[in-house]
């Protein structure tokens, strides 16, 4: 109604204590193995070993989310649960929109994230449209369910790296610092890739490894440590570096 401003409690929708299992085997939960499959991988995104914050919905990237809020979450696996063959699920940046009858060979979800007319595609914008409830940023993965952790930056960023020897180290990277930054799903990358080496004549072997954490905070590095995905914890390059200012 006029004069009457619509709030939302998105910090309440989005936060949830739930620890998220998808289901293994062979027994399925849902009608059929093609709305199994999205079904075990929503859950498996939210998975407390794959997402950086499951109990507010993202998976990586600081917000990429998964769904939009834990009750969109609930109504996407609840949907897959009975969609039936013939069925599609649509959904829009983590929320469940509709289900359509289509045909057995039409796909049986489509999502759509953060879609904007370019007029209006930026971030102000977005954050509006995030704080009331009506978007979700989804990263490139995250809304579409098919995050894989690390594994999904690692081969690129090691040609990288490799491609950078070559150019510039005659392929022999031995001896050198590869100085790289970030704990999050896709920057640890960096220190996993430069412990690789590759076959043949472009070798990384004897060469070292300087992460530079541009993630702040224990609770946020800790988790990394555990999983072993960098051999060291240094909190401050002061102790590398005494004359940093």
């Amino acid at each position: 109604p006029a004069g009457i401003t619509w709030r939302y409690d998105m910090a309440e929708a989005r936060h949830n204590q739930r620890k998220i299992s998808p289901p293994t085997g062979v027994d399925i939960t849902a009608k059929s193995w093609l709305t199994e499959a999205p079904l075990r991988m929503l859950m498996n995104n939210l998975h407390p070993d794959v997402a950086e914050n499951p109990h507010e919905l993202v998976v990586y990237g600081g917000i990429g989310r998964a769904a939009r809020t834990w009750d969109d979450f609930d109504a996407i696996c609840t949907a897959l649960k009975d969609l039936e063959a013939d069925e599609t699920l649509l959904v829009q940046s983590g929320k469940p929109i509709a289900i359509v009858r289509t045909h057995a060979d039409a796909p049986r979800v489509l999502i759509a994230n953060s879609n904007l007319v370019p007029n209006w595609a930026n971030w102000e914008h977005f954050n509006e449209l995030d704080k009331k409830g009506l978007m979700m940023y989804g990263q490139m993965t995250a809304g579409s369910w098919i995050y894989i952790g690390t594994q999904g930056i690692v081969q690129g960023t090691y040609e990288t790296f490799v491609e950078a020897g070559r150019q510039h180290y005659g392929g022999d990277l031995t001896g050198k610092w590869i100085l790289t930054g970030g704990l999050g799903g896709m920057g640890v990358a960096g220190r996993k890739d430069g412990g690789g080496q590759k076959d043949g004549e472009d070798s990384f072997e004897g060469h070292w490894v300087l992460r530079y954490w541009s993630m702040v905070g224990l609770p946020l590095i800790q988790p990394r440590l555990e999983r072993n995905l960098s051999v060291a914890s240094i909190l401050s390059l002061k102790g590398l570096f005494p004359n940093l200012p």
